[in-house]
């Protein structure tokens, strides 16, 4: 047995797939005559922000009496807006556009708090929402401790590192 690590052998246990923001995201929706005209189509533009905290994890697993380990990282995020362009064919005409925005300000909530629309004219109607979590007491105003957390996280994460570096014996790493 040697305490050597391949750098062409893949890491096992695999870690899991980074969280794709924008699946199951609606991207475009056409309506056409039975002639395959198409009459209407709506394209969708969400855009997403990343949450600056990041949580590390390990997956572990044995393998004939042996114990491997991954280290990854996962992040989350929230929708900040979301763009929907509608374009409708009217023959003989000019087709006419309209433009939506809908904005997700809410730091205690993800419903939408504000929303302009565009028109072919280009005429512009904003609207504004509140609710129950946008009204907040100054208790309230309490620091989330991110930051904190981060800087803690940050010092334990270091001293497992350069504690499993120094260790040679795959039963040490287990415990690790």
């Amino acid at each position: 047995m040697t305490n050597s690590c391949n750098a062409s052998t893949p890491n096992y246990p695999e870690a899991p797939k980074n969280y794709e923001y924008m699946r199951g995201e609606l991207k475009f929706e056409g309506t056409y005559k039975e002639g395959g005209q198409m009459i209407r189509s709506v394209d969708y533009l969400p855009v997403y922000e990343e949450n600056q905290m990041v949580t590390p994890c390990v997956i572990t697993s044995s393998v004939a009496s042996t114990w491997q380990t991954t280290f990854y990282d996962t992040k989350t995020s929230r929708k900040k807006q979301l763009t929907t362009i509608e374009h409708l064919v009217v023959p003989g005409q000019n087709d006419m556009t309209s433009t939506v925005v809908q904005y997700f300000e809410g730091g205690n909530h993800t419903q939408v708090t504000r929303q302009t629309s565009t028109n072919s004219k280009g005429e512009v109607v904003e609207s504004k929402n509140k609710y129950a979590g946008d009204y907040s007491l100054p208790c309230d105003a309490i620091p989330g401790g991110n930051q904190q957390y981060l800087t803690e996280v940050s010092g334990y994460y270091s001293q497992h590192l350069a504690d499993l570096n120094r260790c040679q014996d795959p039963w040490c790493r287990r415990l690790q």
